[in-house]
């Protein structure tokens, strides 16, 4: 047995060695005039199978981007994935364009080499997106944000006061008082706050289903793969299962559809608003329940716990946001009979928004610091566009742009690895207005900012 791995790692040691290298020099599809480099192998050490692309742009994306980019005389570079011509962007011209530029398209992009998210087709869903936006700016404008902000507080702090210290401790009912698990409890905590925020409060008043339908929602936020990508339509595992786990999610949506038609009832929640506007389509109101998950629960779910790891470490602006928090409550008590939980819930949403601006500055240094990854856009005209290096993004070209580029970049962010707030106090606005920092989104497609951060 011993024999047969070795000679099986001999074999592999040799076709490292040998092969690998010769993959890199397979012939490619001609790059178009005036695009970004395909930097040689010479310079850039990475494999690039041959009708493939380089796998290390999924295993370690970060690491890719950032040593491509440095091997490029302009900073920008080119490679293949699959069908598509990929374009790597860096610095403050590169973040101009991907951010701002008309003919970029966010969900183009992402759906061609991002495909944990539904997909997007010219012919339907440009339509579907015009819709999106429209049923997102009625929910914020009608104000339901204000009337469900006490709410929504009030959860928090219930579920928190109320989590269930056996469950944290040993067998037997042991108890450790004050250990949590924030990836767990804070990632559940922002799904129960934003399940009725987008979608049903039905699903909140049963933990079975709100356990159930957030495994759900997770097949489908994981069923992105690389495969799909090289090869569009082959069925893969996780395609099935984030298939099933969207009809199964259309299920429950539709059933507590069908019940409030046929018993009247009627809801303060997200699925209400559509259907008081007249939305009856069970496919558009499954989209933008989804839709507000992946805006709401996929990224703050994970700042919000690393928001505690951070002020769990830091003494300092520990004190401050308790503080902060105590005033807020004293400025806003209404009498001497209220808890600090019912004052907290009675704040109106302009209240939390002015209230809480150290809150603010650890938000933003929390997403500044372990927000990964990078953002996809694709050029959907039939023109190029033009970068200030002379070169262009042809038509049909994906663009990407590390997140690293912008928030760890040490021109804005001195020691950019630390955890500092302070970057955030006004003073230090004043002096550098100009911040980049793309944690609320950013150019042609903003978040909602820090609304659903800061329910938790």
């Amino acid at each position: 047995m011993f024999t047969i791995a070795l000679l099986l790692l001999l074999l592999l040691t040799f076709f490292l060695i040998y092969f690998l290298p010769l993959l890199n020099r397979c012939p490619r599809p001609r790059l178009p005039s005036l695009s970004p480099p395909l930097l040689p192998y010479s310079i850039h050490p990475y494999i690039s199978l041959p009708y493939i692309g380089p796998p290390s742009f999924f295993v370690s994306r970060a690491d890719f981007v950032l040593s491509g980019t440095r091997g490029s005389p302009t900073g920008n570079f080119s490679f293949f994935f699959g069908p598509y011509h990929v374009i790597a962007l860096s610095g403050p011209a590169g973040r101009k364009v991907h951010y701002h530029d008309k003919r970029l398209s966010f969900l183009d992009g992402y759906s061609a080499l991002f495909t944990g998210i539904p997909p997007h087709h010219d012919d339907g869903d440009e339509a579907l997106d015009k819709w999106l936006r429209r049923m997102l700016g009625v929910l914020l404008k009608s104000g339901n944000l204000g009337r469900w902000v006490g709410g929504l507080a009030g959860v928090a702090r219930g579920q928190l006061t109320s989590l269930s210290l056996s469950e944290k401790g040993g067998g037997g009912g042991e108890e450790k008082e004050g250990v949590m698990d924030p990836f767990d409890v804070i990632y559940r905590l922002v799904y129960r706050l934003t399940v009725p925020t987008f979608g049903a409060v039905e699903i909140t008043r049963s933990e079975g289903l709100l356990r159930k339908t957030l495994r759900m929602f997770n097949h489908i936020e994981e069923g992105a793969s690389p495969t799909r990508i090289v090869v569009p339509g082959l069925p893969t595992w996780a395609w099935a299962r984030r298939i099933l786990a969207g009809v199964r999610f259309g299920m429950v949506v539709d059933g507590i559809v069908k019940d409030r038609k046929k018993t009247g009832r009627r809801e303060d929640d997200g699925l209400q608003v559509l259907l008081d506007n007249g939305e009856t389509e069970m496919t558009r109101l499954v989209a933008f329940v989804l839709a507000g998950l992946f805006g709401g629960q996929t990224n703050t779910g994970v700042s919000a716990a690393m928001l505690l790891v951070f002020l769990a470490a830091s003494p300092k602006w520990q004190s401050r946001v308790r503080k902060e928090v105590d005033a807020a409550v004293r400025a806003n008590r209404k009498s001497k009979e209220q808890t600090d939980t019912e004052v907290l819930a009675s704040m109106t949403l302009t209240e939390w928004e002015v209230s809480f601006p150290t809150i603010e500055m650890c938000s933003r240094e929390t997403i500044r610091h372990h927000l990964v990854g990078v953002g996809f856009r694709r050029n959907v005209s039939n023109e190029s566009v033009p970068l200030d290096t002379g070169e262009v993004i042809p038509p049909g070209a994906v663009v990407l742009l590390s997140i690293d580029d912008t928030h760890f970049d040490p021109e804005f962010y001195p020691d950019p690895e630390k955890w500092d707030p302070s970057r955030f106090e006004p003073e230090m606005q004043e002096k550098a207005p100009s911040l980049p920092f793309a944690g609320w989104g950013a150019g042609k497609h903003p978040c909602c900012k820090s609304i659903s951060l800061r329910r938790t």
